[in-house]
């Protein structure tokens, strides 16, 4: 019988994004207002993310756009959100 042994360690992802907070300000039905947001990716590893706000599509429509909502993003490079 042969037994191996593995070792390794986990790479956690790290991200940020260049905004903390998106104010919007005051908004009237209808009247699109645009941000632009980017997401890095501060860790080792590649990394897969989906974007999403939690409760949108609730009513008839949904009320957020992204250019980027679902994407690999390599290591030390940033995307447009």
């Amino acid at each position: 019988m042969l037994t191996l042994t593995f070792k390794g360690h986990v790479v956690a992802p790290t991200f940020r994004f260049s905004d903390d907070i998106i104010d919007f300000g005051k908004v009237s039905y209808k009247f699109p207002v645009t941000k632009t947001v980017y997401l890095t990716n501060t860790s080792e590893v590649d990394i897969n993310y989906s974007i999403r706000v939690p409760g949108d599509g609730r009513s008839l429509q949904q009320e957020f756009r992204f250019v980027n909502e679902k994407n690999r993003l390599a290591r030390d490079k940033k995307a447009e959100i």
